[in-house]
């Protein structure tokens, strides 16, 4: 809030002193004035002084309030996610042009179906099961924010059929296939992780990833697929598993030692 002080002569002429005048305010932890100028600190109330030459005047009672807040997620989680899937988002708090990260009074309306876990500033969700909950935000005794989130099964994929040939000395080429036996239809990529183990069954390096991606498959269609995988031990062996593009292990038929 900017002030103006006028000083008026015996003659009745006037000029403006704003700037030659010295300003204070009665509590400077809850107002400041300079130049009158004046900037709110903290909630509360305070009086003005003003002096110029041999003249003073004092105003009051002035009084900071906390602007209105606005609320938002950061950013706004999916309106629609599968069992199992996670991801991050913050509660963004702006006033007065200052911004804080809310990191209380962040609830889940059903645990069961959405779990919510605050990890430093941050919140992580979890699909905990099929349903609907909401993300609900409260804060000074009001409920600030709501974001519901439906929670679903999403597609039952399995792998089958998988077999491993050699391609020279150090690659194999596997394939097997995807089906969707229920759910929904879907799109994704996919991942295969191999583990090598040595002759003597030590581990030699694992989570080797090697990825593809499948068109869209209906539920009850399969899919053959064909990936090139590195060999790590070529006089041991190795384990298969498969992932999808959420990264959620895939039940797989054959998937034993493969050499």
């Amino acid at each position: 809030m900017q002030l103006e002080l006028r000083a008026t002569y015996s003659d009745g002429a006037e000029r403006v002193v704003t700037n030659e005048a010295d300003w204070s305010s009665s509590d400077d932890t809850v107002a400041t004035v300079v130049d009158g100028l004046v900037r709110g600190r903290s909630e509360g109330g305070f009086d003005i002084q003003a002096e110029f030459e041999d003249e003073s005047g004092r105003w009051g009672e002035f009084r900071v309030v906390r602007g209105a807040a606005d609320y938002a997620f950061a950013p706004l989680p999916p309106s629609r996610i599968e069992v199992g899937d996670t991801g991050h988002f913050r509660v963004n708090v702006t006033r007065n042009g200052s911004r804080e990260r809310l990191t209380e009074g962040v609830s889940s309306s059903a645990p069961n179906v959405l779990e919510l876990r605050l990890e430093g500033d941050r919140y992580r969700y979890t699909g905990r099961g099929v349903g609907t909950a909401e993300i609900r935000v409260s804060h000074e005794g009001e409920r600030r924010l709501t974001h519901t989130v439906q929670v679903e099964r999403g597609p039952q994929v399995t792998v089958s059929n998988v077999s491993a040939d050699h391609v020279g000395f150090s690659y194999t080429e596997v394939t097997g296939t995807v089906r969707n036996t229920g759910g929904v239809a879907f799109s994704s990529e996919w991942s295969v992780w191999a583990r090598f183990y040595d002759q003597g069954g030590g581990l030699l390096a694992e989570n080797e990833s090697y990825s593809w991606t499948t068109r869209r498959l209906p539920v009850g269609a399969q899919q053959v697929f064909e990936v090139s995988v590195e060999i790590r031990a070529p006089w041991g062996y190795y384990t298969l598993e498969f992932f999808d593009g959420a990264n959620h292990r895939i039940p797989c038929s054959g998937c034993g030692r493969f050499r």
